[in-house]
């Protein structure tokens, strides 16, 4: 048996038990953090044994990324790893935010993904390497709203607008972590140079080459017509529809996002921080953050 990428696999009993292990690990994660820290590592080694390189989903957080993930899974026997962070300074913070805000000291599953693909990034030569990009404000306010609750203390269903607008900007101190990404999380751990080659805004998604990685950028913006043909170009194979999967608006906080976000204004010198960066403006042309930076004036 191959993989997708022609490598030899250890056959369909060492598949099978790796799998096995990573699901019986996934629940554990999702019953007791503190049951993570023994079983995550080793689950984690044994999903990917005998079957092939990774496909690395890796991007920051809130972009709709869960939806890219399950659509791979259904269509290639490759593992397909779902990552935040991959240089160290990246993951000591994941690790030590969740370590000081979950219960009994637990870690999340894709903090012992990015821990096992870092280890393994010298194994091989050149990766396959998929990431999301997102209006910066607009990722920063889902993911203020996903942290309120376990790390402000709030309570995103009954606490008010106003409240939770004041803890948005007095409050939160990761503003600038999707502005930095790229520079640290990907041009600084594979060795590629994003902002070289202007971005096509018309088609929301390109693939670049450096000899460490091939990276397909999907703007969340486009994702639904975009990560198809971004996906099929840097894969050679055939992808289909984009698997629907982690709608905000179903969680308990969706409604209160959806009038904070209605209702926000940001100060102009916030916008001006997030809108001129060089992030933003590689990524979206000028009548793009015009209309974006209106939404919260």
């Amino acid at each position: 048996m191959t993989s997708g990428n022609g490598t030899s696999t250890g056959g369909p009993g060492s598949e099978d038990l790796g799998v096995r292990l990573s699901r019986r690990a996934l629940h554990a994660v999702r019953s007791s953090p503190a049951a993570s820290l023994a079983v995550g590592p080793l689950a984690v080694a044994a999903r990917d044994r005998g079957r092939g390189q990774p496909i690395l989903v890796h991007q920051m957080g809130k972009v709709a990324s869960t939806a890219v993930v399950e659509t791979l899974e259904t269509v290639t026997d490759r593992p397909v790893y779902h990552l935040h962070f991959l240089s160290r300074a990246g993951i000591d913070f994941a690790s030590n935010a969740y370590r000081s805000n979950w219960a009994e000291g637990g870690l999340p599953w894709h903090v012992f993904e990015s821990v096992h693909v870092k280890r393994l990034l010298r194994r091989y030569p050149r990766w396959d390497v998929i990431t999301i990009v997102r209006d910066p404000v607009a990722k920063n306010i889902s993911g203020f709203f996903q942290i309120a609750k376990l790390q402000y203390r709030l309570d995103p269903a009954t606490t008010t607008v106003e409240e939770l607008q004041q803890h948005y900007l007095e409050t939160y101190d990761e503003h600038d972590r999707p502005l930095h990404w790229i520079d640290h999380e990907l041009d600084g751990v594979f060795g590629t140079d994003v902002y070289a080659e202007p971005f096509p805004t018309d088609a929301g998604w390109q693939v670049i080459e450096s000899e460490r990685a091939n990276v397909a950028i999907i703007r969340y913006e486009d994702l639904a017509q975009a990560a198809t043909p971004a996906i099929e170009r840097l894969l050679g194979m055939n992808v289909g529809q984009l698997v629907k999967a982690n709608n905000t608006a179903t969680k308990t906080y969706g409604a209160n996002q959806a009038a904070l976000s209605e209702s926000m204004v940001l100060p102009p010198a916030y916008l001006d921080m997030m809108y001129g960066s060089k992030y933003a403006t590689h990524f979206y042309s000028p009548d793009e953050i015009a209309s974006m930076r209106a939404r919260w004036t």
